[in-house]
């Protein structure tokens, strides 16, 4: 077997060594058929168990059977692979087999004895170790045994095990049926059904969507739950659904479908025989054309849908046309409607439909379509129900924009109407409503009167936008003072179909001003202005802080570079943008002025205080600031960098930013001082009304004339009033420093003035006349208690602030006269010291410590200065001439030329005591005021002005004169001087006039002007001549045809400027188009005349014209006046006009209107 067996087969030595290699190659075969026998039998056993404990169906079983073939002939093949490996092992191997069984019984010396018989010469020596081996061999006991070792006993055990395990299975009749089960795993092992399905309808025909009952009768068992199965004719898999009996051997399923479907039924244990149902299609609608002509008066054009749609819209008396083409040849079609009428179609040519509708109210319809399949007959299921909607003409649409809510009405009763409408077509007329609303205070109600109603035009555009923008005149309805109107526009349509249709506007309610709003309104003026001041008061320090780095940047020698360019032109936008802030700032201000001084609410002396703080909000941005911030922007830009001019500039700008931030701290300052003045004021009105009310009731009662419900509702009202004023009195007790408002409140308390008022009532209620005199007696006693501490109080605060701002102005004006007096003394005894004398430093010292001495009294000066208008500007100037030469000394003081000084010394003197006079003045002013006041003032520059008036007229007279001696090129130089200086005299005389009342009352609409186009008028004189006693066209009233321009002239000092001002305007344009004729004369004349009469004015009325209270004769805040005056304005308008009231739709046409007035 071995090639071993071929070499000298009969040698023992060969013989032994070829036994031993069977042996193990015996051995080893035997251990691996044993464990692929074991592996079968474990694999056999598993599978019969499981399907024994389960008893599988085919598929499971085909798996099994499968799987358990598989793994045997795995494991054959496995035990064949390894004992054909093991065979070439010990063909091959021989000597390392002999090895391995020598390592393991070294005692039998066996691997020597093969390795001896192995080799191939005949020498005697081998042959007698080999004899010599054999016989040790021979004679040894206990050789190795290799079928009864550990390994063959261990494979005898696992064959035996194997032998056991198969011949339990098969002798077993379980398992041995499981297993055969298994190997024939194609047959069906499964008990007979318990139970039956059979179809009752194997055939089924229904029409589209009609429920089809799909019936299965059962015989035998009942399984409870049964599965239906379905597919349809166009698809591949089966949709199953559980079905429950729905009663005995009866299961039933409803089923709608649109094509034809086979079906079954089946349990866990069988199936049914299959079935079939017929579908026949409903006919339906391919496509529907509808076609809308809407009536001829509307001029809208057809529309036609090409789609099915659930909704028609069309105005009434519209065409609809209906084209409807079917998926199938029809038997017939028709319309119907939800009241049950009825429409057929008509059919026409190309398998269409048609029909046609006249649209006379709201419809709701479908379509009903039927078609013939066989002896059937079909008709559409569940139609789609579909709607015509009637669109009526709809309601114009008006939006009212002006006059607003509580709008105020001016004296000239005229109140602005602005308003915007439209229609779905078009407008035909508008008209405005209004009457009167008044408070009957005896009564406690508000009386009305009937809607008073007049025309109102229209103005239209293509877009079928309406404007309505006229003034109505309500001086019809009489009004007293607190009086409302109410009002609306009326506006029509164009319906021809259910006749013309109207809208009415938002009602607003406008109404003549009451003392206490025009109160309110002052007070929140106080309050924003304040804010406006302290915001560029923020805005200025950020300047200043950017000014100082430069600064800092230019003593280190550096030189400004792009970031310093680009601070400065930042500086030079926030100037822009705080130069606009106090502009507005400076026409609020006088808006404030006009309302208080026109409606007496406030003291002579407060509201010239008023007027001062506005002049000096109108001078902080200078024109020197303006000036020297553009050199600053421009200098780098000149190529070479002047440091030197570069750092004066910058220096000078910086004194400029510290006296407009000084400027605004007086400001703030003496806003505050104005507000607790205006507040006493406020306050000592509302109590004088008080007490005039409070009289007329105690005289009611004296003369015993008098109905008890009117003086009841009387006495409330002033209750009420009162309530207000305490609660104004405690308010302003919060807010301000002054400690007196609190003891006047503390007062006010004490009185107890609510119980008195109470029992006011009580007793007029109760007919107690005699008490209620009396008690009527001591509240007005009690009032005008108040009044007096209140009055007592006011001249206290303005004493203190006399007293107080004399004394700083005292220890100030001794502080200049003692640095006055050291100026003096250096200046004398420098006068003849040399650089080298010993005295030098001393004077240094000295001049220092004067110089410090004086700059601290420049800072008290500055403090001064913000609590009163009495320190003006020339003072402040001062102080800057007078540092320059205190820094001009300086310098020579510490170059040692003392001797060269003292003329300078003597210039600084001189200013010292000039600034000393300039405060000893403003202290003798203040000492002469009852409060600080800029009257004066201004009656000096008004009188400066005239005297410059006449001055140029002589000269343009001189030149008339001269004319034929001088060369056209000198005529146009002196021309252009003159116009220059002309333009000049202007600008001073319009600065001054926005320090004044306003111009005179505007001049009224004509008789067909519009706000925008008759409101407000010229100056006086400009306005065309009108008819006898009416207004012109754009001026105020003349007397008459031949009215004089004069008449007009005299209206206020405002106007008179502002008349004046005209005619320097119509001076300066003739000097510049070189017209020197006698018109030129005349006009400088009138001019100065004007000039002259306002001075003249001014002397004589002192701002002392008040305005009379008279009824219907108080003027509003806001009259109303709408004016186009640039694009803000008309945005504001639209914004107004889209707020509310509007469609998208017509949102865009009013978009579309504004922006053709842009055009």
């Amino acid at each position: 077997m071995f090639r071993e067996h071929k070499i000298n087969a009969e040698e023992p030595a060969e013989k032994i060594t070829a036994g031993y290699i069977r042996k193990d190659y015996l051995s080893s075969n035997m251990i691996y058929i044993s464990a692929a026998l074991l592996r079968m039998a474990w694999l056999i056993t598993t599978i019969v168990i499981l399907e024994l404990t389960n008893n599988f169906g085919k598929d499971i079983r085909t798996v099994l059977y499968f799987s358990a073939a598989a793994g045997i002939t795995y494991f054959i093949a496995s035990a064949v692979w390894k004992m054909i490996a093991s065979f070439m092992h010990h063909s091959m191997n021989g000597r390392r087999v002999i090895s391995n069984i020598d390592s393991k019984y070294s005692d039998l010396k066996i691997l020597m004895l093969y390795d001896l018989n192995s080799m191939k010469d005949g020498s005697e020596i081998r042959k007698s170790a080999v004899e010599e081996l054999s016989a040790g061999f021979l004679k040894i006991k206990g050789k190795p045994d290799f079928f009864f070792g550990t390994p063959a006993k261990n494979a005898y055990r696992k064959i035996l095990i194997s032998v056991a395990m198969i011949t339990l299975i098969f002798s077993n009749s379980y398992t041995s049926s499981a297993a055969g089960r298994v190997v024939n795993y194609g047959m069906d092992f499964r008990p007979p059904a318990s139970h039956s399905l059979k179809l009752l309808h194997p055939s089924i025909t229904a029409a589209e969507r009609d429920s089809v009952d799909l019936v299965c009768v059962l015989r035998g068992k009942n399984p409870g739950i049964i599965t239906l199965k379905k597919r349809s004719v166009s698809e591949d898999t089966f949709i199953s659904k559980e079905i429950a009996q729905a009663q005995d051997s009866i299961y039933l399923s409803r089923s709608a479908e649109s094509s034809g479907f086979y079906y079954f039924f089946e349990s866990h244990e069988t199936v049914s025989d299959t079935g079939f149902v017929t579908i026949l299609k409903r006919p339906d609608i391919s496509s529907l054309s509808v076609t809308v002509d809407p009536p001829q008066y509307t001029r809208i054009p057809s529309k036609e849908y090409n789609e099915i749609i659930s909704k028609i819209s069309a105005y009434k008396g519209s065409r609809v046309t209906m084209i409807l083409t079917p998926t199938a040849e029809l038997d017939s079609a028709l319309i119907r409607f939800d009241d049950g009428k009825k429409k057929y179609f008509m059919r026409s040519d190309g398998g269409t439909y048609l029909a046609d509708l006249r649209i006379l109210n709201n419809y709701e319809f479908s379509f009903e379509l039927y078609s013939r399949s066989g002896d059937v007959i079909l008709q559409n299921k569940n139609p789609v129900v579909h709607r015509i909607e009637m669109i009526k003409d709809e309601f114009p649409v008006v939006n009212i924009i002006y006059p607003e809510d509580g709008q105020m009405i001016d004296e000239s009763l005229q109140v602005p109407v602005f308003a915007t409408a439209t229609d779905d077509f078009e407008l035909s007329r508008a008209r405005i409503f209004y009457r009167k609303m008044s408070f009957n205070e005896f009564s406690g109600k508000m009386n009305r009167t009937d809607f008073i109603d007049e025309q109102i035009e229209l103005l239209k555009d293509s877009e079928g936008i309406s404007v309505i923008n006229k003034y109505f005149s309500c001086a019809s309805l009489n009004l007293l003072p607190e009086d409302k109107v109410e009002l609306f526009v009326r506006v029509y349509d164009n319906d021809a179909v259910s006749g013309p249709k109207f809208t009415d506007s938002k009602i607003r309610t406008v109404m003549l001003p009451s003392i206490e709003q025009l109160l309110t309104g002052s007070e929140e003026n106080y309050i924003n202005q304040d804010r406006i001041l302290k915001e560029e008061l923020e805005k200025n320090s950020a300047v200043l802080e950017k000014l100082s780095d430069i600064s800092e940047k230019l003593k280190k020698n550096q030189k400004p570079d792009w970031e310093d360019d680009k601070k400065f032109r930042q500086i030079a936008d926030d100037q822009e943008r705080m130069n606009k802030s106090l502009e507005e700032l400076q026409k609020d201000i006088q808006k404030n002025i006009s309302i208080l001084e026109e409606n007496s609410i406030i003291s002579e002396e407060t509201m010239n205080k008023y007027m001062k703080l506005q002049k000096l909000v109108d001078e902080l941005f200078t024109v020197e600031m303006k000036e020297k911030l553009r050199q600053l922007n421009e200098l780098p830009e000149l190529g070479e960098f002047d440091k030197k001019k570069y750092s004066e500039l910058l220096q000078e700008f910086e004194d400029q930013q510290k006296q407009f931030s000084e400027g605004i701290e007086k400001s703030i300052e003496m806003l505050e001082q104005i507000k607790n003045e205006y507040m006493i004021d406020r306050l000592l009105r509302q109590i004088d009304d008080m007490i005039t009310r409070q009289s007329e009731v105690n005289s009611a009662i004296k003369e015993k004339n008098y109905d008890i419900s009117e003086l009841v509702s009387k006495e409330k009202k002033i209750e009420s009033s009162f309530g207000f004023f305490e609660k104004e009195l405690e308010k302003l007790s919060a807010d301000s420093n002054e400690k007196g408002f609190g003891e006047v409140m503390k007062d006010v308390k004490e009185k107890n003035l609510d119980k008195d008022f109470s029992g006011m009532k009580d007793m007029i209620g109760g007919n107690k006349q005699d008490d209620a005199g009396e008690k009527g007696s001591e509240i007005s006693s009690k009032l005008l208690d108040t009044k007096s501490k209140l009055a007592g109080l006011k001249k206290k605060m303005l004493d203190k602030q006399k007293d107080d701002l004399k004394k700083e102005l005292d220890e100030v004006i001794s502080d200049l006269l003692l640095v006055s007096s050291e100026i003096e003394k250096l200046k004398n005894f420098s006068k003849d010291i040399t650089a080298s004398s010993s005295h030098s430093a001393e004077i240094q010292k000295k001049f220092a410590r004067t110089e410090s001495l004086f700059n601290e009294i420049s800072d008290k000066i500055f403090a001064i200065s913000k609590k009163t208008f009495f320190v003006e500007k020339s003072a402040v100037a001062q102080i800057g001439r007078i540092s320059e030469l205190f820094g001009q000394i300086t310098v020579v003081m510490n170059n040692r030329y003392f001797s060269s000084s003292y003329e300078k010394n003597s210039y600084l003197m001189g200013g010292v005591n000039k600034l000393a006079v300039m405060l000893r003045d403003a202290k003798d002013e203040i000492d002469r005021s009852s409060s600080p006041s800029g009257l004066e003032e201004m009656l000096k520059k008004m009188e400066e002005l005239a005297k410059q008036q006449a001055d140029l007229n002589s000269r343009t007279s001189s030149m008339k004169g001269n004319s034929s001696q001088m060369s056209m090129s000198q005529m146009q130089q002196m021309m252009n001087r003159l116009a220059m200086e002309q333009a000049q005299l202007y600008d001073a005389l319009m600065k001054m006039q926005s320090g004044m009342k306003q111009p005179g009352k505007e001049g009224s609409p004509g008789e067909d002007g519009s706000p925008s186009a008759g409101m407000p008028g010229p100056a006086a004189g400009q306005g065309g001549s009108g008819k006898d006693g009416q207004p012109g066209n754009a001026g105020a009233p003349k007397g008459g045809q031949h009215g004089s321009s004069e008449q007009m002239s005299n209206s206020g000092l405002g106007k008179k400027l502002g008349s004046a001002g005209d005619s320097m305007k119509e001076v300066e344009k003739q000097l510049k188009d070189r017209k020197l004729d006698e018109s030129l004369t005349a006009n400088q004349n009138q001019a100065l005349n004007k000039l002259l009469d306002a001075i003249e004015s001014v002397k004589r009325e002192k701002y002392e014209n008040k305005r009379e209270s008279a009824s219907g004769n108080k003027q509003a805040v806001d009259p109303g006046k709408y004016e186009l005056k640039n694009d803000t304005d008309l945005k504001e308008m639209l914004i107004r006009s889209l707020r509310d009231g509007y469609t998208n739709k017509y949102k865009i046409k009013i978009k579309n209107y504004f922006r053709e007035l842009e055009n």
